[in-house]
């Protein structure tokens, strides 16, 4: 007899269980039954029935049977992956701040489950992510939410077990893995067209540094900007690096320092910059929204106390999450999906209104 067959006959249950095959509360077949179809002794098949149920996938009642538990981890369970813990010298966007924040409030109430992986391909158990890792080993999990490009995890029991649905919230066309995805199409046109809208002439345009360094985003970027009658200067276009969010303060000051030559109105691409780009404005006397006008991408809900009006065009990262979480359902039940789904930008006031 193979090693360890009351585990594998464990792992069957539990895919059955997540498969919807056996359901909540649903009978088992009897042992000697079990016994038969997996052709093992009835001490191979209660080892296999003694783990299921001090994980608390099934439970007996005496003479009568092993029943599926009401909320088993195979299908309320889930598992949301970061790449690293946020620290000082690698601090988290705020994008992912409120992915965790969201992903908590919708499954973290009962009977719904959730465990954070925080690391990489080569420190899966550290970080104190053994249980999260032998979750999956045993497969006791509805789905795993990736928060970045799964490559990163390629190899791994993370990405490697087809069993348990994954869903990325990057697009990954070409790893084949489902996604639902935020689709900025339009959203610099439409902060531009708010801006043109507020009698803006002169744009200065901060984001992170990553977009800043790709030449043909910046060049489509600038010639919204254009289209809408706003004008730019390459002083006025800046690249901040997420390590160093506060530095935008000090380059909003000197953007402000002329008086004859500074932008009437600053377009924010990344709402990590919208504090620091207030403080350099309120450092330079400059009034918010009567002399520079702000506009920002922003991820909802941005909850962040702020000391001046910011107009917010950005994604409903709750509504991403629930999403998510029917595409990994629809996985795991062997249902019809779109392997690839993106979530249309809202403003504030869009967002507010469906809250």
């Amino acid at each position: 007899m193979r090693k360890n067959r009351n585990r594998e006959i464990s792992i069957e249950i539990r895919k059955r269980i997540r498969s919807g095959k056996l359901r909540p509360e649903e009978q088992l077949p009897t042992r000697i039954e079990l016994e038969q179809e997996f052709n093992v002794s009835c001490i191979t098949m209660q080892k296999a029935i003694d783990s299921l149920v001090s994980e608390g996938t099934v439970y007996t009642k005496g003479k009568t049977g092993t029943f599926v538990s009401k909320f088993p981890r195979e299908i309320y369970h889930y598992g949301l992956v970061f790449h690293h813990k946020p620290s000082p010298d690698l601090p988290w966007s705020r994008q992912w701040k409120v992915i965790l924040q969201e992903a908590e409030n919708i499954f973290s109430k009962d009977p719904f489950s959730l465990s954070v992986f925080f690391g990489d391909k080569y420190c899966l158990d550290a970080n104190g992510n053994a249980d999260f890792i032998e979750d999956i080993r045993k497969k006791r999990m509805a789905g795993l939410i990736l928060t970045m490009h799964p490559e990163l995890f390629e190899g791994t029991e993370i990405t490697r077990d087809p069993e348990i649905p994954k869903v990325s919230l990057c697009p990954v066309p070409d790893f084949k893995l489902p996604s639902v995805t935020c689709d900025s199409t339009g959203i610099i046109g439409e902060m531009a067209k708010y801006l043109a809208g507020k009698k803006c002439s002169r744009t200065s345009m901060v984001m992170y540094s990553r977009q800043f360094r790709v030449p043909a985003y910046l060049d489509e970027t600038v010639d919204k900007l254009k289209k809408h009658g706003l004008e730019t200067h390459d002083i006025w276009l800046h690249g901040i690096d997420i390590l160093f969010p506060e530095s935008i303060a000090n380059i909003t000051k000197l953007m402000m320092r002329d008086k004859k030559f500074r932008p009437d109105s600053i377009m924010i691409l990344d709402d990590n910059l919208i504090p620091g780009v207030i403080e350099g404005l309120k450092a330079s006397n400059v009034r918010i929204p009567e002399d520079v006008e702000l506009v920002a991408m922003a991820n909802f809900p941005y909850d962040e106390k702020l000391d001046a009006p910011v107009k917010m065009f950005g994604f409903d990262i709750p509504e991403q999450l629930r999403l998510i979480k029917l595409k990994l359902d629809a996985i795991r039940q062997k249902q019809k999906y779109e392997k690839a789904t993106a979530i249309k930008f809202v403003s504030d006031t869009e967002y507010a209104g469906k809250t």
